[in-house]
């Protein structure tokens, strides 16, 4: 099976349709195959960001909430063991630091990160100011959050959210089980 829409999982449904109704079978459809992050409810992914596999070599996911904000949220790969010196806690030993923040609207990118210098930051990037511009306006978030993750890069994920997660590879696992 390729996906979670091959012909084995809708026959599975259809017989669960059967048993308990249609309009239940498309809400436990909906639940079981299309909800990817148990945490949320009606979470949709937008896409992702990193390599193949975010939990091995770090990444991230874009999303949007059932009231219409889209979120990046990223990490790095998990800590080795070492206590974080951000935290200096040992209780922060082996999990991930994961970070989150709103994607703003089309055209609203530049005015909400107005502190950044987008040439400066556009030199060490290979890009222009009016390229960043360009993703800023685009209607497609995965366009903003490209321009976003250059800013990560070039001012450090402090700088976007100063109150990151640490959570589990277990954690992590039920939260995005795509990754697991």
């Amino acid at each position: 099976m390729a996906d979670d829409t091959s012909t084995g999982d809708k026959a599975v449904w259809g017989l669960l349709g059967l048993v308990v109704g249609a309009g239940t079978m498309y809400v436990l459809a909906k639940e079981d195959i299309y909800r990817p992050n148990p945490l949320e409810d009606d979470v949709e992914v937008l896409g992702t960001t990193g390599d193949v596999n975010a939990l091995d070599y770090g990444g991230g996911v874009i999303f949007r909430h059932p009231d219409g904000h889209v979120v990046w949220e990223w990490w790095d790969e998990q800590d080795e063991g070492a206590p974080s010196p951000l935290h200096g806690d040992p209780n922060f030993a082996g999990k991930y630091t994961v970070y989150s923040v709103h994607v703003p609207d089309p055209g609203e990118v530049m005015s909400w990160y107005d502190w950044v210098d987008y040439a400066d930051m556009g030199n060490s990037m290979d890009m222009t100011v009016g390229e960043y511009r360009e993703l800023c306006r685009s209607k497609n978030p995965i366009d903003r959050v490209r321009v976003i993750e250059d800013i990560e890069g070039y001012h450090g994920p402090h700088e976007l959210d100063q109150y990151p997660q640490k959570l589990s590879r277990a954690e992590m696992e039920k939260r995005w089980p795509m990754f697991a």
